[in-house]
C-alpha cells in the first residue's frame, strides 16, 4: 500500500511518518 505511494512520489516528498511505516513493512 504505502510502498506504490512512495515510488510514484519519487521517495523524496515522502514525510519522516511514511518511511516508518515503508521501515516496519520492510523490516
Amino acid at each position: 500500500m504505502a510502498q506504490p505511494s512512495l515510488t510514484r512520489e519519487g521517495f523524496s516528498p515522502i514525510p519522516d511518518v511514511k518511511w516508518e511505516d515503508v521501515g516496519a513493512l520492510d523490516h
